[in-house]
Protein backbone atom coordinates (compact mmCIF):
# COMPACT_ATOMS: atom_id res chain seq x y z
CA UNK A 1 0.00 0.00 0.00
CA UNK A 2 1.38 3.40 -0.93
CA UNK A 3 1.85 6.20 1.58
CA UNK A 4 -0.92 8.15 -0.14
CA UNK A 5 -3.36 5.24 0.23
CA UNK A 6 -2.43 4.85 3.89
CA UNK A 7 -3.12 8.54 4.45
CA UNK A 8 -6.57 8.24 2.90
CA UNK A 9 -7.47 5.37 5.23
CA UNK A 10 -6.06 7.21 8.25
CA UNK A 11 -8.03 10.34 7.42
CA UNK A 12 -11.20 8.28 7.12
CA UNK A 13 -10.47 6.53 10.41
CA UNK A 14 -10.09 9.92 12.11
CA UNK A 15 -13.55 10.95 10.87
CA UNK A 16 -15.02 7.64 11.98
CA UNK A 17 -13.21 7.52 15.29
CA UNK A 18 -12.43 3.82 14.84
CA UNK A 19 -9.98 1.75 12.77
CA UNK A 20 -11.01 0.24 9.44
CA UNK A 21 -10.24 -3.49 9.34
CA UNK A 22 -9.10 -5.42 6.30
CA UNK A 23 -11.99 -7.76 5.53
CA UNK A 24 -14.33 -8.82 2.77
CA UNK A 25 -17.31 -9.38 5.06
CA UNK A 26 -17.51 -6.59 7.68
CA UNK A 27 -19.85 -3.63 7.26
CA UNK A 28 -16.86 -1.34 7.83
CA UNK A 29 -13.86 -2.68 5.96
CA UNK A 30 -11.41 -2.39 3.10
CA UNK A 31 -10.03 -5.04 0.78
CA UNK A 32 -6.61 -5.06 -0.84
CA UNK A 33 -5.07 -6.86 -3.77
CA UNK A 34 -1.47 -6.78 -4.96
CA UNK A 35 -0.64 -4.29 -2.23
CA UNK A 36 -3.33 -1.74 -3.10
CA UNK A 37 -6.77 -0.88 -1.72
CA UNK A 38 -9.38 -2.08 -4.22
CA UNK A 39 -12.54 -2.03 -2.10
CA UNK A 40 -13.97 0.16 0.66
CA UNK A 41 -17.24 -0.41 2.50
CA UNK A 42 -18.95 1.62 5.21
CA UNK A 43 -22.47 0.97 6.51
CA UNK A 44 -24.46 2.79 9.16
CA UNK A 45 -21.73 5.21 10.19
CA UNK A 46 -22.27 8.87 11.02
CA UNK A 47 -20.10 10.43 8.33
CA UNK A 48 -21.23 13.79 6.94
CA UNK A 49 -18.48 13.95 4.33
CA UNK A 50 -15.45 12.02 3.11
CA UNK A 51 -11.87 13.26 3.21
CA UNK A 52 -10.38 14.90 0.13
CA UNK A 53 -7.58 12.32 0.40
CA UNK A 54 -10.11 9.72 -0.82
CA UNK A 55 -8.76 10.47 -4.27
CA UNK A 56 -5.46 8.88 -3.20
CA UNK A 57 -7.05 5.43 -3.50
CA UNK A 58 -6.14 5.27 -7.16
CA UNK A 59 -6.61 1.50 -7.46
CA UNK A 60 -10.06 1.48 -5.83
CA UNK A 61 -12.61 -0.57 -7.80
CA UNK A 62 -15.62 -0.60 -5.47
CA UNK A 63 -16.81 2.07 -3.04
CA UNK A 64 -19.92 1.47 -0.94
CA UNK A 65 -21.57 3.68 1.68
CA UNK A 66 -24.91 2.58 3.01
CA UNK A 67 -27.36 3.82 5.65
CA UNK A 68 -25.60 6.92 6.95
CA UNK A 69 -25.86 10.70 7.07
CA UNK A 70 -23.40 11.44 4.28
CA UNK A 71 -24.23 14.85 2.76
CA UNK A 72 -21.53 15.33 0.16
CA UNK A 73 -18.64 13.73 -1.69
CA UNK A 74 -15.21 15.27 -2.29
CA UNK A 75 -14.15 16.56 -5.70
CA UNK A 76 -11.22 14.15 -5.52
CA UNK A 77 -13.72 11.37 -6.24
CA UNK A 78 -13.02 11.95 -9.92
CA UNK A 79 -9.43 10.74 -9.49
CA UNK A 80 -10.61 7.17 -8.87
CA UNK A 81 -9.98 6.10 -12.44
CA UNK A 82 -10.27 2.37 -11.73
CA UNK A 83 -13.64 2.61 -9.97
CA UNK A 84 -16.25 0.32 -11.54
CA UNK A 85 -18.89 0.24 -8.77
CA UNK A 86 -20.08 3.22 -6.70
CA UNK A 87 -22.88 2.73 -4.19
CA UNK A 88 -24.03 5.65 -2.01
CA UNK A 89 -27.38 4.42 -0.78
CA UNK A 90 -29.82 5.45 1.97
CA UNK A 91 -27.80 8.46 3.10
CA UNK A 92 -28.54 12.20 3.04
CA UNK A 93 -26.51 12.93 -0.08
CA UNK A 94 -27.75 16.19 -1.63
CA UNK A 95 -25.46 16.70 -4.61
CA UNK A 96 -22.74 15.07 -6.69
CA UNK A 97 -19.37 16.69 -7.37
CA UNK A 98 -18.76 17.75 -10.97
CA UNK A 99 -15.78 15.40 -11.00
CA UNK A 100 -18.11 12.38 -10.96
CA UNK A 101 -18.06 12.59 -14.74
CA UNK A 102 -14.37 11.66 -14.72
CA UNK A 103 -15.14 8.10 -13.55
CA UNK A 104 -14.73 6.68 -17.02
CA UNK A 105 -14.51 3.03 -15.83
CA UNK A 106 -17.72 3.16 -13.77
CA UNK A 107 -20.26 0.54 -14.83
CA UNK A 108 -22.63 0.60 -11.82
CA UNK A 109 -23.86 3.72 -10.02
CA UNK A 110 -26.39 3.26 -7.22
CA UNK A 111 -27.50 6.51 -5.59
CA UNK A 112 -30.91 5.29 -4.44
CA UNK A 113 -32.74 6.66 -1.39
CA UNK A 114 -30.87 9.92 -0.99
CA UNK A 115 -31.81 13.61 -1.30
CA UNK A 116 -30.53 14.42 -4.76
CA UNK A 117 -32.43 17.28 -6.40
CA UNK A 118 -30.41 17.39 -9.62
CA UNK A 119 -27.50 15.80 -11.44
CA UNK A 120 -24.46 17.63 -12.83
CA UNK A 121 -24.10 17.86 -16.61
CA UNK A 122 -20.84 15.97 -16.21
CA UNK A 123 -22.85 12.77 -15.60
CA UNK A 124 -22.67 12.33 -19.36
CA UNK A 125 -18.98 11.52 -18.99
CA UNK A 126 -19.76 8.10 -17.51
CA UNK A 127 -19.25 6.41 -20.85
CA UNK A 128 -18.94 2.86 -19.40
CA UNK A 129 -22.10 3.07 -17.26
CA UNK A 130 -24.46 0.10 -17.60
CA UNK A 131 -26.61 0.31 -14.45
CA UNK A 132 -27.95 3.57 -12.97
CA UNK A 133 -30.22 3.54 -9.92
CA UNK A 134 -31.62 6.89 -8.78
CA UNK A 135 -34.88 5.77 -7.18
CA UNK A 136 -36.22 7.49 -4.09
CA UNK A 137 -34.60 10.89 -4.52
CA UNK A 138 -35.97 14.36 -5.25
CA UNK A 139 -34.98 14.76 -8.89
CA UNK A 140 -37.14 17.20 -10.84
CA UNK A 141 -35.26 16.92 -14.15
CA UNK A 142 -32.41 15.09 -15.85
CA UNK A 143 -29.57 16.82 -17.71
CA UNK A 144 -29.57 16.52 -21.50
CA UNK A 145 -26.15 14.87 -21.24
CA UNK A 146 -27.92 11.69 -20.08
CA UNK A 147 -28.06 10.95 -23.78
CA UNK A 148 -24.29 10.44 -23.82
CA UNK A 149 -24.62 7.22 -21.78
CA UNK A 150 -24.63 5.01 -24.85
CA UNK A 151 -23.89 1.76 -22.93
CA UNK A 152 -26.61 2.28 -20.30
CA UNK A 153 -28.91 -0.76 -20.09
CA UNK A 154 -30.88 -0.25 -16.87
CA UNK A 155 -32.05 3.09 -15.49
CA UNK A 156 -34.27 3.28 -12.41
CA UNK A 157 -35.92 6.63 -11.70
CA UNK A 158 -38.82 5.41 -9.56
CA UNK A 159 -40.15 7.72 -6.83
CA UNK A 160 -38.70 11.07 -7.81
CA UNK A 161 -40.38 14.36 -8.80
CA UNK A 162 -39.73 14.27 -12.53
CA UNK A 163 -42.16 16.26 -14.65
CA UNK A 164 -40.46 15.55 -17.98
CA UNK A 165 -37.56 13.75 -19.59
CA UNK A 166 -35.00 15.28 -21.97
CA UNK A 167 -35.38 14.37 -25.62
CA UNK A 168 -31.82 13.06 -25.51
CA UNK A 169 -33.06 9.97 -23.63
CA UNK A 170 -33.82 8.59 -27.08
CA UNK A 171 -30.08 8.47 -27.82
CA UNK A 172 -29.48 5.79 -25.19
CA UNK A 173 -29.89 2.97 -27.68
CA UNK A 174 -28.59 0.21 -25.38
CA UNK A 175 -31.34 0.86 -22.81
CA UNK A 176 -33.28 -2.28 -21.92
CA UNK A 177 -35.17 -1.21 -18.80
CA UNK A 178 -36.38 2.26 -17.82
CA UNK A 179 -38.42 2.60 -14.62
CA UNK A 180 -40.39 5.83 -14.29
CA UNK A 181 -43.20 4.94 -11.88
CA UNK A 182 -44.15 7.26 -9.00
CA UNK A 183 -43.16 10.54 -10.65
CA UNK A 184 -45.12 13.54 -11.95
CA UNK A 185 -44.72 12.85 -15.65
CA UNK A 186 -47.50 14.13 -17.90
CA UNK A 187 -46.01 12.84 -21.13
CA UNK A 188 -42.84 11.27 -22.48
CA UNK A 189 -40.71 12.77 -25.28
CA UNK A 190 -41.40 11.36 -28.72
CA UNK A 191 -37.74 10.35 -28.95
CA UNK A 192 -38.40 7.57 -26.45
CA UNK A 193 -39.89 5.65 -29.34
CA UNK A 194 -36.33 5.02 -30.55
CA UNK A 195 -35.66 2.81 -27.55
CA UNK A 196 -36.64 -0.39 -29.27
CA UNK A 197 -34.56 -2.43 -26.82
CA UNK A 198 -36.93 -1.49 -24.01
CA UNK A 199 -39.85 -3.30 -25.62
CA UNK A 200 -42.38 -4.37 -23.02
CA UNK A 201 -39.96 -3.70 -20.20
CA UNK A 202 -40.71 0.02 -20.04
CA UNK A 203 -41.99 0.59 -16.50
CA UNK A 204 -44.01 3.76 -16.16
CA UNK A 205 -46.94 5.22 -14.29
CA UNK A 206 -48.11 6.18 -17.77
CA UNK A 207 -49.49 3.48 -20.03
CA UNK A 208 -46.91 3.79 -22.75
CA UNK A 209 -45.97 1.07 -25.21
CA UNK A 210 -42.55 1.34 -26.84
Amino acid sequence: MTAAESKALRDLEVLLGIPIPASSEAKLSFTAEAGHVVGLRCQGKHLVTLPESLGNLRWLQTLEFDEGVLHRLPESLGRLNELTKLVIRSTQLEALPVSVGDLVSLSLLDLSSNRLGNLPDSIGGLVALVDLDLQNNALTALPATIGHLRDLKRCTLTANQLTNLPASIGQVQALEELRLDINQLVELPSSIGRLSSCGGRLKSGLKVAV
